[in-house]
Parts: C-alpha cells; sequence; structure tokens
C-alpha cells in the first residue's frame, strides 16, 4: 500500500510554477506528469490488485478452518477482486486512459510547434 501510494504522489504536480521557465520545459514536464498517470492505470492498479488478492490469500489459507471453506473463500474472493478490478477498468479506467492520450497528444503537438516557433526564431 505504502509504495502504490508513493508511485501515486509522483504523479501529481504540486510543482511551484516558475515563470522563467521556458514553455518546452513546463509541457515536458507535464506530459512526464501525464504519462505516470497512464502507467499507474495501466500497471500498478493491477500489481495493486495482485498484492491485495496475495494479502487475502495467505489470510485465507493460514485459517484453521476446513478445506472445503479455505476454497470456497479463495475462489469466492478471486472471482470478487478481480471482478470489480475488470468491471472497473472498462467502466472507468479505459475514458481515463483515452483522455490522458489525448492530453499527451496535444501537449505533444504544441510542445512541436513550440520548437518550431524557437527555430525559426534562432534562424534571423
Amino acid at each position: 500500500m505504502f509504495i502504490i501510494c508513493l508511485i501515486s504522489w509522483k504523479s501529481y504536480a504540486f510543482k511551484k510554477e516558475n515563470f522563467e521557465v521556458s514553455s518546452i520545459h513546463f509541457i515536458s514536464y507535464h506530459i512526464r506528469k501525464l504519462n505516470w498517470q497512464r502507467n499507474i492505470i495501466m500497471k500498478y492498479i493491477w500489481v495493486h490488485t495482485v498484492l491485495i488478492w496475495l494479502a487475502l490469500v495467505m489470510y485465507t489459507w493460514s485459517s484453521h478452518r476446513t478445506t472445503t471453506f479455505k476454497f470456497t473463500a479463495l475462489a469466492i474472493i478471486t472471482v470478487y477482486i478481480f471482478g470489480i478490478t475488470g468491471w472497473f477498468w472498462i467502466k472507468k479506467l479505459r475514458k481515463e486512459v483515452s483522455k490522458l492520450n489525448d492530453l499527451m497528444a496535444d501537449l505533444e503537438y504544441m510542445k512541436e510547434k513550440l520548437l518550431e516557433n524557437e527555430d525559426v526564431e534562432n534562424t534571423f
């Protein structure tokens, strides 16, 4: 849980804005942050789900219950955890990834235009 919190914290942009920094640097910084958010959605949520599943499996398996209870509990836990994560992925996260990809594409386009304008200004 602590690692997932740290990774999530890294994706947020809490940096103080310095108006002396170039626009290209500003856009690059935000592209990196959006890329982190995309990675969290694409990779780390699944890692987090597997870690929670493993914790629940180990807790259930260490209980002093019958084997039938253990296997039934494991099946219910597995279906529930991965079912909820899959449903959440289908309903919410795909839209978020699509929005992040669109934002990153727009920022990349703006960055390219700024680089082109900077090159034109340097030639004069």
